[in-house]
């Protein structure tokens, strides 16, 4: 058994949560956030967890919808446009090594 320290997320207290949406300047309507939104919260994520500059985009977000990191019933997959759990982005998985590589090839 391999311990990937990495790959445990973080818990946020709503609290932590109220003051990074605050920073990140973002709203969320009924406890969700769309697309760009939560890609934004991603990318956030990506540098204060594994202080890695990687610029998520909502596609990011549909992949962890078809992987089913999102609890069942949080997502509607035929609506254009979907909303997510602000509470439920804040505890997807990073995907840090991916990332990291695909930078390496790009300097």
């Amino acid at each position: 058994m391999r311990s990937d320290n990495h790959h445990m997320a973080i818990l946020y207290t709503e609290k932590e949560i109220a003051k990074v949406l605050k920073d990140l300047r973002i709203a969320p309507e009924d406890g969700k956030v769309d697309g760009n939104e939560a890609a934004r919260i991603l990318t956030w994520r990506a540098k204060v967890e594994q202080g890695i500059d990687f610029e998520y985009k909502s596609s990011a977000l549909r992949q962890h919808v078809r992987q089913g990191h999102f609890k069942e019933g949080a997502i509607d997959p035929k609506s254009r446009g979907s909303r997510y759990p602000v509470e439920q982005v804040f505890t997807l998985p990073l995907a840090p090594k991916r990332i990291a590589n695909r930078k390496e090839g790009i300097t």
